[in-house]
């Protein structure tokens, strides 16, 4: 039997409750070798306000049940159960005892006496019910009800109508990708005509034109005090639209000119180098798309890490110069080397290669090593980059796919979490990265010569949870800062290693643990409230966290495999000049 996985969606009604589950009733029966198990308690339903439940524990005493864990029993234990509904002049009840086929006689005895009991307390106004496992009622059933998987597809207002007819397609392969049932229902929705049930789905949804109280007004030209307000940590909960930062205007499949900034000046990039990307080098991509039969633009700044500041002043130069020849109309996007938005990554189909130095130039001076690794990370043609990283074996991440590419062959390597597509998409990379042997090698079956070629084996992220495929872990970093006299908490998304500020405490949250990074020009107060942050977050997440899950404090410099491998491409490397 199953129950339901809405395990992440908040019920402030019992409406909400009806509305998203179905009429027929389940609960799940565990064994008594389950009852220790933690993975019993993984999916439960959220009761609705009007149902208790209680156990019978062995020394007779009646326990309330965690409401995490109504609909589960166990076949060794005898539970009552108290629904209250409200009718429009008073309530009525209903009060059950289940008992297992497993309990015993003494553990029956004193389910039917608690229920009497509670019946009195409630003045006799409770309709009393016996259940036994495997013949329970249709009304008992239902307090327990099945979540269903439910797929919802969003047309935005300027949607093409290509993307409109295909919608309904690409939610019948993601059904059959996942490995749901046929009979999945897929809802579509509008943009501005959104369905309640959708709306709920989201912690806080807000219509254009609603309003949120008067606010506040503020004088200019007065410097204010900063008022010591304590941090609010649910703010963390409240995910953000963060589609504005993700943005696809379309496939990426418009047109698009490339530029590399060589001596001040605009350099057509060689068709042969297009997706390649140096990070001693500066990049203009010049997109163009049709909407409604009229041309837009995206210019996109691309700016290497190891680009000298000659060239990052010519790279915006020559921006403002291709925005004045079409009339200022390009959306001029900066892209730091290792933020390239997906819509980037879509122009080059899943071909983008970025390389930590050097330069794509004709003449260039930087030689190119012999051994480069490269860490693959992406499921398509609109998310996929490689990126390279030192060619050590503590960048290996068993999370995801890397190539390694030698003088003699160029080996693929897979993490035990790699999924299909990553492979898929790696091995299309690899193409591009090295014309040479490809041999493809799993984690844990390495040959010698593998390690030989990474300076020898040594310990790198392969954490359990790393090595599950397709995991439902979505790791989320914050930045904790008192930098404006408050402190604060911001979430970083798309996060990589750059975004771990020297001067701030950052807490990564991989849900089974709570990191907390201490940056070295970070300040006592900030340490000391990132702390007290750190456990008021765990206590007000709306999925009712653990309040025991671990706090590990990390220093900077100084990370574990474990926590670098939540990191894209981490360089070992970065901080060991302040070590």
């Amino acid at each position: 039997m199953d129950c339901g996985k809405w395990k992440t969606v908040l019920w402030s009604d019992e409406s909400r409750f009806e509305v998203l589950f179905g009429k027929v009733g389940r609960h799940v029966i565990w064994t008594k070798e389950d009852k220790d198990n933690p993975s019993c308690y993984q999916h439960s339903v959220q009761k609705p306000a009007s149902l208790m439940v209680w156990g019978c524990m062995s020394n007779m005493e009646l326990v309330p049940c965690p409401p995490k864990t109504y609909g589960q029993f166990f076949e060794g234990d005898s539970y009552v159960i108290l629904y209250t509904h409200k009718t429009s002049n008073n309530y009525t009840y209903d009060l059950h005892y289940w008992l297992g086929k497993d309990t015993s006689q003494d553990e029956q005895g004193a389910a039917a006496i608690y229920t009497t009991q509670m019946d009195e307390h409630l003045g006799g106004a409770a309709v009393q019910h016996r259940e036994t496992q495997g013949h329970e009622s249709a009304t008992f059933q239902g307090y327990f009800k099945q979540g269903g998987i439910k797929i919802f597809i969003w047309k935005g207002k300027k949607a093409s109508k290509t993307e409109r007819a295909e919608s309904l397609k690409k939610a019948e392969a993601y059904i059959k990708a996942k490995g749901y049932p046929a009979s999945t229902y897929v809802e579509t929705v509008s943009e501005g005509a959104e369905s309640s049930v959708f709306k709920q789905l989201f912690q806080k949804w807000t219509d254009k034109g609603q309003t949120a109280g008067l606010g506040s007004t503020h004088s200019p030209g007065k410097i204010a005090k900063v008022e010591q307000v304590k941090f609010d940590a649910t703010s963390m909960h409240a995910r953000p639209d963060l589609a504005a930062q993700q943005k696809m205007v379309d496939d990426g499949s418009g047109e698009a000119e490339v530029w590399r900034i060589e001596d001040n000046e605009l350099a057509p990039v060689e068709r042969k180098w297009l997706g390649h990307f140096y990070g001693g080098d500066c990049y203009l991509i010049l997109y163009k798309y049709e909407v409604n039969s009229k041309l837009h633009y995206i210019l996109y700044m691309w700016q290497g890490r190891h680009a000298s500041t000659a060239e990052l002043t010519a790279s915006a130069y020559q921006a403002v110069i291709l925005d004045q020849k079409y009339n200022g109309e390009p959306v001029q996007v900066r892209v730091p080397m290792g933020k390239e938005p997906m819509h980037l990554m879509a122009i080059f189909k899943g071909k983008m290669i970025v390389y930590e130095e050097g330069s794509s130039r004709e003449g260039s001076s930087h030689s190119q090593p012999s051994v480069r690794l490269f860490h693959v990370h992406g499921t398509n043609e609109f998310n996929t980059r490689a990126t390279e990283v030192p060619p050590r074996s503590s960048s290996l991440n068993s999370n995801d796919v890397f190539v390694l590419s030698t003088d003699k062959c160029c080996y693929l390597w897979y993490g035990k979490g790699c999924s299909g597509d990553e492979r898929e998409m790696a091995k299309t990379l690899a193409d591009i990265i090295s014309k040479r042997e490809k041999h493809v090698i799993a984690e844990g079956q390495e040959p010698a010569d593998f390690w030989v070629n990474l300076g020898g084996k040594s310990q790198y992220a392969s954490s359990k949870r790393l090595q599950e495929e397709n995991s439902s872990i979505t790791p989320r970093l914050f930045e904790c800062s008192n930098q404006t006299g408050r402190f604060i908490a911001t979430e970083m998304t798309n996060f990589n290693q750059d975004d771990l500020d020297e001067d701030d405490v950052m807490l990564l949250d991989i849900w089974d643990q709570v990191y907390l990074w201490i940056g070295k020009g970070a300040n006592d107060k900030e340490k000391n409230e990132a702390v007290v942050t750190a456990q008021e977050y765990l206590k007000s997440h709306p999925a009712g966290r653990d309040l025991d899950t671990p706090i590990l404090v990390v220093k900077q410099g100084f990370e574990p495999p474990t926590f670098t491998g939540w990191f894209h491409a981490w360089d070992p490397q970065k901080w060991s000049v302040s070590r």
